[in-house]
C-alpha cells in the first residue's frame, strides 16, 4: 500500500487487546455482530469511510483506512462511547497504529501471530467475518480491500509454510 505524496490515505488501527487492556474493558467494548453495522455507520459520520471492527475475546479493534491519522482520536472516542467507557480510560489501555505499523499489525492478527494463543485456528475466520460485516455495511473500499486480501493471503502462507498451526492449541 503506497504512502506516496499522491496518496494521503493511510492504514489505521485503534483498539484494545490482551496485552494492554483488561478483560473487563474488552468485555465492555465488545460489539455483537448485530451491532457492527450501526457502529460502522457512526464511523462514517466521523469521516471514516473504510473500516472494519474486529471483536474477539483477545481484542476489540477498528482496522481502517483514513485520509488523516488525526482521526484516530475520533475513532477512539467512538469506540469508547459505544462501550460506555470514558475516552481517557480507553486511551490508557488502547493502542493506535498508523501507516506501516498498522499494516504489520493487521497481518500479524490475521496470521494468529498476535493472539494469546499463537496459531489459534479460529482467528482468521474471525477476521474474515469482520471483513464480511464491513463489506455488508458498505464500509470497504479499494485500499482496505487490498490490505485485507493481502493479509488473508499472508495468513494462509503462514499456516501452510510454517509450524504455527501444528499440534494442539491450548492456553494451558
Amino acid at each position: 500500500m503506497s504512502e506516496s505524496a499522491g496518496n494521503s490515505r493511510r492504514p489505521l488501527v485503534v483498539g484494545a487487546n490482551h496485552r494492554n487492556s483488561s478483560m473487563g474493558l474488552r468485555d465492555r467494548l465488545f460489539i455483537e455482530d448485530a451491532g457492527i453495522a450501526g457502529f460502522l455507520a457512526g464511523l462514517r459520520t466521523l469521516g471514516v469511510d473504510q473500516a472494519m471492527a474486529l471483536c474477539t475475546c483477545d481484542r476489540v479493534e477498528v482496522q481502517a483506512v483514513v485520509d488523516d491519522p488525526a482521526k484516530a482520536e475520533a475513532v477512539l472516542a467512538h469506540l469508547a462511547g459505544q462501550g460506555g467507557v470514558a475516552a481517557e480510560e480507553l486511551r490508557q489501555q488502547a493502542y493506535v497504529l498508523d501507516g506501516e505499523a498498522a499494516v504489520r499489525h493487521i497481518f500479524r492478527v490475521a496470521a494468529s501471530l498476535d493472539s494469546l494463543v499463537i496459531g489459534e485456528p479460529q482467528v482468521l475466520g474471525q477476521v474474515k467475518a469482520a471483513h464480511r460485516l464491513a463489506r455488508d455495511a458498505e464500509m470497504t473500499g479499494p485500499e482496505l480491500e487490498a490490505m485485507v486480501q493481502a493479509a488473508f493471503a499472508a495468513a494462509k502462507r503462514v499456516r501452510t509454510e510454517t509450524a504455527v498451526g501444528e499440534g494442539p492449541v491450548s492456553i494451558a
